[in-house]
């Protein structure tokens, strides 16, 4: 059980930490307003979700190698952001970050639904994304 939640919790911590990131790079990295995040939200959200669609069309028996793959490519687009220095440069390592990210969701859920039971990984996650996503509010003090 003790084993589940921490797989469940780091998981989660790391998919919504990337809008801190997010939040980070627009405020202090390029000194742009709310408009620009928001842009760049609207390049995140898209990433999700055609990520998320393309899920399903991977083959399911290569999972360790996919993620691998794709947090390298996860990776090299975060990295990507030190060199960038235009927020519409931006975009496309924001959508390739979270193209990969909704894949690598999927692909983790539907693993650990077969082994965690489905009211306790729903129950967990949404404790942890409240508390996630409750951090962005307070990384502005």
């Amino acid at each position: 059980m003790l084993t589940q939640f921490i797989i469940l919790t780091i998981g989660n911590l790391f998919f919504n930490m990337q809008g801190l990131l997010l939040l980070f790079y627009v405020e202090d990295f390029l000194h742009k307003g709310p408009i620009f995040f928001s842009m760049l939200g609207i390049a995140s959200e898209a990433g999700i979700i055609l990520g998320s669609a393309y899920a399903p069309k991977i083959k399911k028996g290569k999972i360790g190698f996919y993620h691998v793959l794709f947090g390298t490519f996860i990776s090299i687009s975060l990295v990507s952001y030190i060199v960038i220095h235009n927020v519409f440069l931006a975009v496309v390592p924001t959508f390739i970050i979270f193209f990969f990210s909704g894949i690598n969701s999927v692909l983790t859920s539907s693993v650990l639904l077969r082994v965690i039971d489905k009211e306790y990984m729903g129950r967990v996650r949404g404790t942890i994304s409240a508390i996630s996503n409750g951090l962005v509010t307070f990384s502005v003090l």
